[in-house]
């Protein structure tokens, strides 16, 4: 890590974001959770500490905007700033409330949340904490895959990398095929997740409406997290995206401007699920590709996004910065 405590890092990451949109993903931000935690510790972006230094290092090399004035700078006739910036978070966490948002006000910087309307409020647990919950309190040794017929361990030691399989198996399946996936571990595993939650896990609509008037920006993220590229009925593709819209125009007095694809990877966006999306009435899409983002706007509909999980570790996160493509 010698090459951080020199100017070389600034130096490199000032070049690539002058020509270019830098639009970060986060998910979630707390302290490291415990070995105890029964969900999955894998959607912690960094803690407290490092999202405040992070924070810091934006305000210092980036001009971070709104969606608003995000969109209207990809008009030909609008200019985007110099080194135009966005802040998003994905799912709708409960932290995302009570941590990231203060620190965002402390610094005077905004950002937009990306809700999974059914989510908002609740003690759900979605289908990637359920996996990863099955597979740690597991009350068998084995899981045999109903796809493919394979045979995962779920030894203590094995209990990540089985987790991680089975969620890239899932995000690579048409979705109700993934659902029988899911639904397969649940009852080979004999866990129910819903046991392991103590509490709310998802800010409320109270928590959004204080955002709002915090000039933070709400967007969509569907109703209930299914990957939308694998989805083949055209109702229920409707349902997830329009409907999460209603939701939103609903509960926040107008239509959200911008919504983000769960997972965001080529796989999980479809022509048909971008043309929802733009039927819904939201002003853009973005995807979870992670590279920087052309000012053009000419991937309107599919945004891509800067990966942020690196747990409290700055030197990597600027590592991360200086290698990214565009």
């Amino acid at each position: 890590a010698t090459i951080i405590r020199t100017p070389l890092p600034q130096i490199v990451c000032r070049s690539r974001v002058r020509g270019n949109l830098t639009i970060f993903a986060y998910h979630r931000i707390a302290p490291p959770p415990g070995a105890d935690y029964p969900f999955d510790d894998q959607l912690f972006s960094c803690t407290p500490e490092e999202f405040a230094r992070e924070l810091l290092w934006f305000k210092r090399h980036l001009d971070v905007i709104s969606v608003k004035e995000l969109f209207d700078g990809l008009h030909a006739d609008r200019k985007l700033p110099k080194r135009p910036a966005l802040i998003t978070f994905d799912d709708g966490y409960r932290d995302n409330y009570e941590i990231a948002y203060p620190l965002l006000r402390e610094e005077g910087l905004a950002a937009c949340f990306f809700l999974c309307t059914r989510f908002v409020g609740s003690r759900t647990v979605p289908w990637w904490d359920a996996v990863a919950c099955c597979i740690k309190h597991s009350r068998a040794d084995l899981v045999k895959l109903p796809v493919n017929g394979q045979s995962l361990s779920l030894s203590t030691e094995d209990a990540v990398t089985a987790t991680r399989e089975v969620l890239q198996l899932i995000k690579r399946m048409p979705w109700t095929g993934a659902l029988t996936l899911i639904n397969e571990v649940r009852e080979q595993t004999g866990v129910d997740p819903s046991e392991y939650v103590q509490k709310r896990r998802f800010l409320t609509w109270d928590n959004a409406r204080e955002m709002r008037d915090g000039e933070m920006d709400l967007g969509g993220h569907t109703r209930t997290h299914p990957l939308l590229g694998q989805i083949q009925d055209q109702s229920l593709l409707r349902e997830e995206v329009r409907g999460c819209q209603n939701d939103l125009t609903r509960e926040l007095g107008s239509p959200a401007p911008a919504f983000a694809y769960p997972v965001g990877s080529a796989t999980a966006i479809s022509a048909a699920a971008q043309q929802e999306v733009e039927g819904a009435g939201f002003k853009g899409g973005f995807s979870y590709v992670n590279r920087l983002a052309s000012r053009r706007g000419d991937s309107r509909w599919a945004i891509p996004r800067i990966h942020t999980e690196y747990g409290d570790d700055f030197a990597s996160f600027l590592i991360g910065m200086m290698r990214l493509s565009n």
